[in-house]
C-alpha cells in the first residue's frame, strides 16, 4: 500500500482468504493515518503478553492404548488410491511412537510426540515445505489421532487411524486448501 507507506503480510492459513482481505480493506486501511502514531507502551505490553501465551495445542487423548501392541510392527498394505500411498507401519513400542509411510516416491518415517511436538521432515508434493512438528494420542483403544504441522507454512494435516484387527481405516483432513480439505478414506490390511 504505497500511499500509506505500509506492507501487509498475512502468514496464517484460512479457507476464507477473501474474508480476511475484506476486513483489511474495510477496517485496517481506513484506520491508517498520515502521521505516525504516538508510542503506546501499555498496548505494546499487552501485545507481548499475548504473544508469550500463544501455543500450538497437541492432540488430546491417552498416551498409550492397551491394544497398541496388536497394531504395532505390522505393515498395512493400502488399497490403490489417488495419493499413491502403498503402505503404512506403526511402531508403538518406540519412544516416541514412529510412523513409516511408503509411497511410489519412497519411504518416510517420523516420530509422534505425546504432550509435545516431535520435530522432523516429510515431503508432501502439494506443499513447498517439508519441516514438520508432530503430536498424537489415542482417542479410544482402537483410534489413534495424529496432528502434523508444517511449521514454515500455514498448513496442518490431521490423520485419524481406526484399527480393527488386521484392518485399518485412515482419514486425512487439512486445515486449509483451495481443494477439498478432506481426502478419500484410505483402507489397509496387515
Amino acid at each position: 500500500m504505497p500511499e500509506q507507506d505500509a506492507v501487509l503480510a498475512i502468514t496464517s492459513g484460512s479457507s476464507d482468504m477473501q474474508g480476511i482481505l475484506n476486513m483489511v480493506w474495510e477496517h485496517l486501511l481506513p484506520a491508517m493515518e498520515e502521521d505516525a502514531l504516538p508510542p503506546d507502551d501499555e498496548g505494546l505490553s499487552l501485545l507481548n503478553e499475548k504473544l508469550q501465551g500463544l501455543a500450538i495445542n497437541t492432540v488430546e487423548g491417552e498416551e498409550k492404548s492397551p491394544n497398541a501392541s496388536l497394531f504395532s510392527a505390522k505393515t498395512y498394505i493400502v488399497e490403490p488410491n489417488d495419493r499413491a500411498i502403498e503402505s503404512i507401519a506403526f511402531d508403538f513400542e518406540a519412544s516416541p511412537d514412529m510412523i513409516t509411510i511408503k509411497s511410489e516416491k519412497g519411504e518416510q518415517s517420523f516420530r509422534v510426540g505425546y504432550g509435545t511436538m516431535e520435530m522432523g521432515s516429510m515431503i508432501n508434493p502439494r506443499l513447498v515445505s517439508r519441516e514438520i512438528a508432530v503430536s498424537g494420542a489415542w482417542e479410544t483403544q482402537d483410534k489413534y489421532h495424529v496432528k502434523i504441522i508444517y511449521y514454515e507454512i500455514p498448513h496442518e494435516i490431521e490423520y485419524t487411524f481406526q484399527f480393527n484387527e488386521d484392518r485399518l481405516l485412515w482419514d486425512t483432513d487439512l486445515n486449509v486448501s483451495f481443494d477439498p480439505t478432506s481426502f478419500e478414506q484410505l483402507k489397509g490390511k496387515a
